[in-house]
């Protein structure tokens, strides 16, 4: 049986770095959200509080996403289509895509202050979660590699 640890110093390890990474993305993601309960903002600040930590929380996710992709395609043999761990990966950077498109339609225009697209912000942000949740059930059913020695 493998022992396993639930924390652990290894940046060398690529799916460690998605996991830091992913940590940071949601950082960020807490700190637009927290803003976005301030009233009174003008497009400037909402587009500086709430909009530019909410797309560095999207582009953290893209990048953990494109690691735990990279990491899937290392550490599975069997065919990737076939492999339930990459579908869990690959779904949830369909999301990440999904929610930065949202994020980028998100973006406070100055002159008047309306977002750029808020079709594409409740659409992005429903279908990215609505991946995020898929994945989470798919990940449900994924058993993890284990080694034996």
């Amino acid at each position: 049986m493998v022992q396993r640890r639930w924390w652990g110093w290894q940046p060398q390890q690529i799916d460690w770095r998605s996991a830091a990474v992913l940590f940071v993305g949601t950082l960020f993601f807490g700190v637009s959200l927290v803003a976005a309960f301030a009233s009174d903002l003008t497009a400037r600040q909402a587009d500086l509080r709430i909009w530019l930590p909410d797309m560095v929380g999207c582009v953290c996710f893209l990048v953990s996403g494109h690691l735990a992709l990279l990491a899937a395609r290392r550490t599975r043999r069997r065919s990737r289509h076939g492999d339930l761990g990459w579908w869990v990966v690959a779904v949830n950077q369909v999301g990440s895509v999904l929610f930065f498109l949202a994020g980028l339609a998100a973006f406070v225009r100055p002159a008047t202050s309306a977002v750029v697209n808020l079709a594409l912000v409740n659409w992005g942000t429903c279908a990215g979660a609505g991946c995020f949740v898929v994945a989470g059930v798919l990940q449900l059913r994924e058993r993890p590699l284990t080694s034996r020695g």
